[in-house]
């Protein structure tokens, strides 16, 4: 199994750096491009009085500060060139679905997502993200726990992963 192109979904906080910089090294072992991918969704209540006008420009707005969020976290790592040469994709859309559609566009071979790895009381009200996508997608999926991102370096993590 070949793997071209990993699709890394990123929120845009402090948590991504960390994972960037995993998928960075993982692609760098097997030879991969990255994709950095951020999912933005619009609030599901619009005033009634608000014009279809001022709703588009809302919607651009929100897309252009999801794009410059993304840009600036990738500046952050500009130590990395393999995060510096990554494909950054802001794009509007419900989370699993979206990632499942962009997957899908940039023919995605494997996709690296982060949990926060709750459990117990919070698992059951609290459905993650990479869970969601598990149950949607086609590729493989590496789940990495947010607790392993900060407490393991890259290549620890990934010594005796590669193919």
């Amino acid at each position: 199994m070949n793997i071209d192109t990993i699709l890394v979904p990123v929120d845009c906080t402090n948590r991504s750096t960390p994972l960037m910089r995993h998928a960075a090294l993982l692609a760098g072992q097997l030879d991969a491009r990255l994709v950095f991918v951020h999912v933005y969704e619009l609030p599901q209540y619009v005033p009634a009085c608000m014009h279809p006008e001022d709703f588009d420009r809302f919607h651009l707005a929100m897309h252009q500060q999801a794009q410059t969020t993304l840009e600036s976290l990738q500046q952050s790592c500009d130590d990395d060139p393999k995060i510096r040469s990554a494909q950054l994709v802001a794009v509007y859309g419900f989370f699993e679905e979206t990632i499942f559609d962009v997957a899908k566009k940039v023919g995605a071979d494997l996709i690296v997502i982060s949990t926060h790895g709750y459990s117990g009381f919070k698992r059951f009200f609290h459905i993650s993200n990479a869970v969601r996508v598990v149950h949607h997608i086609l590729c493989p999926v590496l789940i990495i726990p947010d607790a392993q991102l900060v407490q393991l370096e890259p290549r620890e993590k990934y010594r005796h992963s590669a193919c």
